[in-house]
């Protein structure tokens, strides 16, 4: 058994909060879930240094391609 300690909570400033508002007001965020049987496609994406990235640039290669 391992003691491992709970995440520490960080505390956000004011305006760090307010910075964080005006952020996600200008983002959409796209959710990708992976079911049981997908866990190959899970190792895959969790090896890569920048999931977000790689996806933009397979979405503007297909936009390029058809």
């Amino acid at each position: 058994m391992t003691d491992k300690k709970p995440p520490v909570k960080q505390v956000r400033t004011e305006a760090q909060k307010r910075a964080d508002k005006r952020y996600y007001a200008t983002v959409t965020r796209k959710v990708l879930n992976f079911n049981a049987a997908e866990q190959d496609l899970l190792a895959f994406v969790q090896q890569l240094p920048n999931f977000s990235q790689w996806v933009k640039d397979k979405i503007r290669n297909e936009l390029e391609n058809s």
